[in-house]
């Protein structure tokens, strides 16, 4: 028994377009997930911000709630705005962060892809068939 070479660069070439398949659809969901983390955080950080505005119309004696689960603790005012505070600052850095994440995986997305289609190129997908060839 002898094996078949041209079947087995078929399969390693089967096999290596695979591989480049797969990366770029895991870059492509990661992307995607660092995209709806981005929009999250700017959510977060836009209501945070509305709220702490609507905050500042109130004396600092004013009586507060903070909800906890389904309580609602006495908080002070001033001791509320500082978290809320830092909660803003938190999404911002967030959505900076994954900022940087989203350019980092824009980058290898481009990689993959130019990869993908070099390959393409260099083992023919996408061509017709030598027999169709018009001569």
């Amino acid at each position: 028994f002898v094996p078949n070479i041209k079947m087995a660069a078929a399969l390693d070439i089967q096999k290596e377009y695979s591989k480049l398949q797969r990366e770029l659809n895991i870059i492509d969901a990661a992307l995607r997930e660092i995209r709806n983390e981005k929009i999250w955080n700017d959510s977060e950080r836009s209501k945070g911000t509305a709220t702490l505005e609507s905050l500042k119309q109130y004396d600092e004696n004013t009586t507060s709630y903070k909800a906890v689960g389904r309580m609602f603790l006495r908080e002070p005012l001033p001791a509320l705005k500082k978290e809320l505070g830092e909660y803003v600052e938190e999404r911002q850095k967030d959505a900076a962060a994954c900022q940087a994440k989203e350019q980092m995986l824009e980058k290898q997305l481009f990689s993959a892809k130019h990869n993908l289609e070099e390959f393409q190129k260099a083992h023919g997908f996408g061509q017709a068939p030598k027999f169709m060839d018009k001569k």
